[in-house]
């Protein structure tokens, strides 16, 4: 009899133990279980379902008397496992996938191993008193190839490195503040945000933008989706609710979601451009991509689904991210490509800028850099880094 009670105890204490374990797991499955993500209150209500059927499941187990078909209680459990356990295992995926280092924010500590440049001897030579530069990430390899071919001193110095850096790559918004601060002297990037534009007049700064190529704005999917194409209307109708569902826009039944990027980066000013008098969705937090990179891992693989659309630029989605889970949709049947750019025939084409404060305390570099920039030779790198110059050289 005390033998009986031993084992009842023991049985009773794996229970408890077990089902702390599995509830424990059963939450972590709880928080990335996705399937009624506009539905929370469904997904409270199947966690606490299958926390009760599980605890039955104990509560009977000690039972002796009773016969094993207290085991369809263990139906719900199982179920939440499989659906919990690999969204919860997808999730360490991508978290590992996004651990990988890209060529994205990392490529300035390539330095000149990773930029082009001339092959033959630049015909302007800056030996000393180099403007400061920095610019949007899409950018990097531009202005990059820029500096490694202008800038010679007579001694060499790392310009990539320590106190004698002459490049920098803060993004969009990073490279405004710095030129609005004095901390850069030529930036490269689209054009300023009507905030961006404010800052500078409010402080009686002159900003000067100088076009020095042209760079087409894309727009793509999860190479799943079955989409390919989509009117000006159709992406207007997207990115401001109207149009919610795929099927709306010749795709299948399944809701869109939208990634944007925030306010005062690039490729957010140009979609504000794009949307003209249509007011662009708000979007949720987790809709919003921080940095030009994570924008692709977003719309590749978001929480396992394949309903996302994004935006970038051509020149960065195919030569500076490797996502092969994307693809490029064309606009008004129109593709993206140096050939769309060049007979501009692609919808979405916008100057790429070479942006200083013109006033007497500019580097005197500057205005001569821009106009080697501007030159034959200027317009023969631009086109060697993969970028179309606003003339094709000779």
């Amino acid at each position: 009899m005390l033998e009986k009670r031993k084992i009842s105890i023991l049985k009773i204490i794996l229970s408890v133990i077990t089902w702390l374990v599995i509830s424990f797991f059963g939450f972590i499955c709880f928080l990335e279980f996705d399937f009624f993500e506009d539905f929370w209150e469904l997904n409270y209500l199947f966690f606490i379902i299958f926390n009760i059927s599980l605890l039955l499941f104990f509560v009977f187990w000690n039972l002796y008397k009773l016969k094993y078909n207290f085991l369809l209680l263990l139906i719900i459990p199982v179920i939440y496992y499989i659906f919990g356990g690999t969204l919860l295992g997808k999730h360490l995926y991508e978290r590992y996938i996004n651990s990988i280092p890209r060529m994205t924010e990392e490529i300035i500590g390539m330095g000149e191993n990773y930029l082009l440049s001339l092959d033959e001897r630049s015909t302007f030579i800056i030996k000393d008193n180099f403007p400061m530069l920095d610019g949007a990430t899409a950018f990097y390899p531009l202005y990059g190839a820029f500096l490694l071919t202008v800038y010679q001193p007579e001694k060499y110095i790392n310009f990539f490195y320590g106190d004698n850096r002459a490049i920098y790559l803060s993004r969009t918004a990073g490279a405004y503040d710095k030129l609005l601060e004095r901390k850069a002297d030529l930036i490269f990037c689209f054009e300023p945000s009507s905030l961006q534009r404010e800052q500078f007049i409010e402080k009686g700064l002159n900003l000067k933008l100088v076009p020095i190529g042209i760079e087409a704005f894309i727009f793509f999917v999860n190479k799943k989706n079955k989409v390919n194409n989509l009117t000006v209307e159709n992406i207007r109708g997207i990115y401001s609710g109207q149009i919610k569902n795929w099927k709306n826009a010749g795709g299948s039944y399944m809701s869109i979601r939208p990634f944007q990027r925030p306010d005062n980066s690039g490729s957010q000013t140009i979609m504000k451009t794009i949307m003209g008098d249509v007011p662009l969705l708000t979007p949720k937090g987790e809709y919003v991509s921080d940095i030009m990179s994570k924008i692709f891992v977003d719309v590749a693989s978001y929480k396992n689904f394949n309903n996302a659309i994004g935006y970038s630029f051509l020149y960065f989605s195919t030569e500076m991210v490797e996502n092969d889970q994307i693809k490029l949709l064309s606009v008004n049947d129109i593709f993206p490509s140096r050939e769309t750019i060049k007979d501009g025939t692609y919808p979405f084409l916008h100057n790429i800028y070479a942006i200083f404060i013109d006033d007497e305390k500019k580097n005197p570099n500057v205005e001569p850099f821009i106009e080697w920039i501007l030159s034959e030779q200027g317009r023969k790198l631009t086109l060697k880094v993969g970028y179309m110059p606003l003339n094709l050289p000779e």
